[in-house]
């Protein structure tokens, strides 16, 4: 069998074989829960129980069995499984909450992009995002408390190709109520918080930076 990794290491895909039959495994990697869905994208003398497609919600750090699949006769039997992950709870209903804003107060900003931006806050995960333009190593602070839910700090370097759409340093933290906020773009090694960490707001969870997609 073929095993497709989530691209963002969201979760991890794992096949134990099991005498006959292989079981399926999903890790979540993150701090918080991870909507899943998982298909067959070839299949020849196989079944799967629950049958694929399936989609389901992990919780938090969990390593979780969400299939087995086995031949159905004699002959080869052969399969590929996909997956997609997705950060978070859909069930969440957010409360309508003022965000703080994630800089001391006094520090020199400007709005780069704000909701419906036409440069990078087109798509869905992005329109409502919002870019603060400020010096590089400028504090980060939690614009709103919450569990640290993901973290990413290796990357170093920027630009507007696709492939740095997904190289972008960040913390993503839990609210209560479910829903998340993401501080992205940060400097190499400028994540000062860890996974399951708690923080309140106006804690300076990180330092400004100039990575993933982005213009400066």
């Amino acid at each position: 069998p073929v095993q497709e990794s989530d691209p963002l290491s969201l979760a991890d895909l794992e096949i134990v074989r099991v005498g006959e039959a292989s079981e399926v495994y999903v890790n979540n990697k993150l701090g918080g829960p991870l909507q899943i869905d998982l298909a067959l994208t070839e299949a020849n003398n196989i079944q799967a129980r629950p049958t694929l497609p399936l989609r389901e919600l992990l919780p938090a750090n969990q390593r979780v069995l969400v299939s087995r699949i086995e031949a159905v006769a004699d002959g080869v039997a052969n399969y590929s499984l996909g997956m997609t992950a997705i950060p978070g709870d859909p069930r969440a209903m957010p409360e309508d909450v003022v965000y703080a804003l994630p800089l001391a107060e006094g520090s020199r900003w400007h709005m780069g992009q704000g909701f419906h931006g036409g440069f990078s806050h087109t798509d869905e995960q992005n329109k409502f995002a919002v870019d603060l333009v400020v010096d590089e190593g400028t504090p980060v602070l939690a614009a709103r408390g919450g569990v640290v839910m993901q973290v990413e700090s290796s990357f170093d370097r920027s630009g507007t190709a696709k492939r740095f759409a997904d190289r972008a340093n960040l913390i993503r933290v839990l609210h209560d109520d479910g829903s998340m906020g993401v501080y992205a773009h940060l400097r190499e090694n400028g994540v000062y918080v860890r996974v399951g960490q708690h923080v309140t707001v106006g804690e300076q969870i990180g330092e400004s930076g100039n990575t993933g997609f982005s213009t400066g």
